[in-house]
This record gives structure tokens, C-alpha cells and sequence, in this order.
């Protein structure tokens, strides 16, 4: 799943990461590399993709989101960000063993950044019935043990599906999830917020205000 990284201090650091400019009149989120700006910025691989540095570096890529630790090394020279998948523990003493571990492997890896966990705005992905407060709770565990053992990794919340809320509330409204993260805390419990600016069916420069779910409705975000 593809992650929009934003640094979370003060909650308005947008900037750091990413500059708007304008394509035929039409806002654009692009990374800023050095002087310029460029629309390469990530590209993420599954577990079992045949991948080509080479085609990395083509396409100008900054980041690659890897799935297992051992990928990191296939791709030399780039940020590296790793999903840890982590869900609602029943033992919180073998939570804190398991990301710990986990965390040590980082050390001394191309890995810049951690995703903790994915999608916990989703039933098919939380388990549970989501819920902003648990996830919360657990992305404050996860990273004070992460930052214990690694200190400068990038710990990065769960990306969050673009969706509306359903009757089962096995899904449930990214912006509304995101604000009750903020509201129980979650921005000092992360580096970065990350979210999964899905497109769908429409282009790139559909606005939010035509249609709700689209790739700009990062800007909602």
C-alpha cells in the first residue's frame, strides 16, 4: 500500500516533506529533492515482487516501502520504509518483546523509516472493530520501544484508508479516525503521519469537492 509520510510536529510541517505547485492551473503535491521538484518521490514492493533497482532509479524514486526487512539491501542509496504489521495485542508484555526485536534488526540496516502497522481504520486489516483510541494506545507502545533501541528511525503512524464510515463500522471515515488519533494524543507518538492517498477510478487532479475520494483528498488530510 503506497504511504504519504507528513511530519507531524506541531502538525502543520506539510512543508518538509512535500511543496505544492500548480500544473495547468490545477494544485499538485510533489516532494521537494534538493532544488527541484519532481513527482518520483516513493514506490512500495510486496513481499514477492521481482524488482529492478535499475527501474527504481528510472523512475526517480526517493523511497522504497518494503514489506520484509531483507529487501532493504536490494536497494542501495534510497530511503527505506519498512511496515512493521502489528495489530491489538492480547499479551502487552510480548507486544513490547516482539517490536523491540523487531527494532533491533533496524539497526545497522538501509532502513530509514517504520510504519507502524496498516489501514486500522479497517476491519479486514485492524480485526477488531477499528478503533482510533486503541490504535492510538498501541502506536504509543510501538514507538517508545522502537525509539528505546533504534532512536533515529522515522517511526510513521499506520497509513490510513481513504473511506467513508459503514453501518457495521467495519470501516470507518480516515478523517474522522485521524481526528480522534489527534484528539487521544497520537501526534506525540509519531515522526510522521501516514496515509494511503488512493486515486480510485479518477485522476490525479480531481478535486475532493467533485468527487470525495480521490487522490487529493490528501489535502483534506
Amino acid at each position: 500500500m503506497r504511504t504519504l509520510c507528513v511530519r507531524s510536529t506541531a502538525l502543520v510541517l506539510l512543508a518538509v516533506l512535500l511543496i505544492s505547485f500548480t500544473f495547468d492551473g490545477v494544485p499538485v503535491i510533489a516532494a521537494q529533492t534538493g532544488s527541484a521538484a519532481h513527482l518520483g518521490y516513493g514506490v512500495h514492493f510486496a513481499p514477492n515482487t521481482n524488482t529492478s533497482p535499475s527501474m527504481v532509479d528510472a523512475l526517480a524514486m526517493d523511497w522504497v516501502k518494503i514489506y520484509d526487512v531483507g529487501q532493504a539491501s536490494a536497494f542501495p542509496g534510497k530511503h527505506i520504509l519498512y511496515r512493521m504489521d502489528l495489530h491489538w495485542p492480547n499479551d502487552w508484555n510480548a507486544f513490547r518483546a516482539d517490536v523491540a526485536n523487531r527494532a533491533r534488526a533496524l539497526i545497522g540496516s538501509p532502513i530509514t523509516a517504520v510504519e507502524i502497522g496498516n489501514e486500522p481504520n479497517l476491519v479486514n486489516e485492524w480485526v477488531l472493530t477499528p478503533n482510533a483510541w486503541q490504535y492510538t494506545q498501541m502506536l504509543r507502545v510501538a514507538y517508545t520501544e522502537v525509539k528505546a533501541v533504534a532512536p533515529d528511525v522515522i517511526v510513521v503512524s499506520a497509513g490510513l484508508a481513504p473511506t467513508g464510515t459503514t453501518p457495521d463500522r467495519g470501516a470507518i471515515n480516515d478523517l474522522d479516525f485521524a481526528r480522534e488519533m489527534l484528539d487521544n494524543g497520537a501526534g506525540q507518538w509519531m515522526d510522521a503521519f501516514g496515509y494511503h492517498p488512493y486515486g480510485y477510478d479518477q485522476p490525479p487532479e480531481m478535486s475532493p469537492d467533485v468527487r470525495e475520494y480521490v487522490f487529493r483528498r490528501t489535502e483534506r488530510i
